[in-house]
């Protein structure tokens, strides 16, 4: 199987391509990102870096360097880079061509674009759904499968009601559910080329956990960073029994 990640460089994100790596199912794995990794991982014969400025945007010649692909593996990395203002729909993501700042990231919190929510709305919500419809629309028939398979990291308490009023983290978790449902909706119209599975995983553990994070798993237990990268690509591999995994899930089937 051939994958695409995005969001390599990122805390999670860095541990799924080392799950990607490490399994043989994974035969090629391209890496979309805005900078080099910096490390002996470009030289891996199984990693194929692509430079990308702009995660709102999938040009033919990107695309077609992503034929045979199967499986694209989404995590929000907080590096910061240019957005733009977004008009979302439920069957495509339409991007303007005025541009709004020059942050870098393709996700998020709000504090991590000033708090401003339309550049955290584009990165955490127009991103992941550009790269989805775009993967239905010219990829998903030129895999060996006939089909596009997106593992989306969402996040404990994602609300996919955007009615439902919530008391802490809102914007966050309003934007995590308006993708999870979006990718639903694009796989209920697509059945058989596109694949959508969401995992929720709570306080994400590093490897080497400051003192303050090993004092928090005490109030709330977290799952590591290794152990979500792992979980993504095992769903990528072989699927699932339900569309959206919690951390609890997460943890049992690692």
């Amino acid at each position: 199987m051939k994958a695409v990640i995005f969001g390599a460089i990122g805390l999670v994100g860095n541990e799924v391509l080392n799950a990607c790596i490490a399994t043989d199912k994974i035969i090629k794995v391209y890496v979309v990102t805005r900078r080099a990794l910096g490390d002996d991982r470009e030289k891996n014969p199984k990693v194929d870096v692509i430079l990308h400025s702009d995660f709102a945007q999938y040009p033919l010649e990107l695309l077609d360097r992503l034929k045979g692909i199967e499986l694209c593996l989404w995590y929000a990395s907080q590096r910061r880079g240019d957005h733009r203002r977004v008009s979302l729909h439920m069957s495509t993501a339409v991007l303007t061509s005025d541009p709004v700042s020059h942050s870098r990231a393709i996700g998020g919190v709000l504090s991590k674009f000033n708090n401003d929510k339309k550049l955290a709305y584009a990165a955490n919500v127009a991103y992941p759904c550009a790269a989805a419809s775009a993967f239905v629309q010219h990829l998903g028939n030129d895999s060996p499968s006939g089909r596009i398979r997106f593992v989306f990291c969402s996040g404990k308490f994602a609300e996919p009601d955007p009615a439902k009023l919530l008391w802490f983290l809102g914007d966050s978790r309003r934007w995590k559910g308006e993708t999870e449902t979006f990718l639903q909706t694009l796989a209920k119209q697509h059945p058989g080329r596109f694949e959508a599975f969401s995992v929720r995983p709570g306080l994400v553990i590093p490897n080497n956990p400051p003192p303050a994070i090993r004092l928090a798993t005490f109030v709330s237990p977290g799952i590591t960073a290794q152990q979500t990268g792992t979980v993504m690509v095992r769903i990528g591999l072989d699927g699932w029994k339900q569309a959206v995994l919690e951390q609890d899930e997460m943890l049992a089937i690692h």
